[in-house]
């Protein structure tokens, strides 16, 4: 069976990629952009605060997760194109999103404003929300049985 057959496996592997770059990438971005870490270094320290927050990561990957359930429902009614057009779209939106949140906190960092570096990203999924809503209905609109 390939990956049309298990649309919601395909879309479930898609988003945990697809955070890992924004979010990952997003902060590995941030601290070299902005603060002027070593790639490596920032790299590492990402990934050792993603790995001792597990619930924060959760919260994290939870807007990426519920998008792909979207897409898949709807590769499951349309086509599997429609849900991978739909997924693509939402999630560059999504990337977008973390990549700002990121840069913000990072710099708040460096200004020494710690509830605001800290809200910059814990705030990140629930400023996902607008995404999701809009990814939702565009699911609704395009999964409906034509007449």
């Amino acid at each position: 069976m390939n990956h049309r057959g298990r649309p919601f496996l395909t879309f479930l592997a898609l988003a945990v990629g697809v955070f890992m770059v924004a979010n990952v990438g997003a902060e590995v971005l941030a601290r070299v952009w902005v603060s002027g870490h070593p790639p490596g270094k920032a790299a590492r320290e990402t990934l050792h605060y993603l790995a001792a927050q597990p619930l924060g990561a959760l919260m994290l990957v939870a807007p990426f997760l519920l998008l792909a359930w979207m897409a898949a429902s709807l590769a499951k009614a349309r086509t599997f194109e429609s849900g991978l057009i739909l997924f693509g779209i939402a999630a560059l939106a999504l990337t977008a999103l973390y990549v700002l949140g990121h840069v913000a906190a990072e710099q708040a960092v460096n200004s020494r404003q710690w509830t605001a570096a800290a809200l910059s990203v814990g705030l990140l999924p629930f400023q996902s929300i607008p995404v999701l809503v809009l990814a939702l209905l565009a699911r609704l609109l395009l999964g409906r049985k034509r007449a």
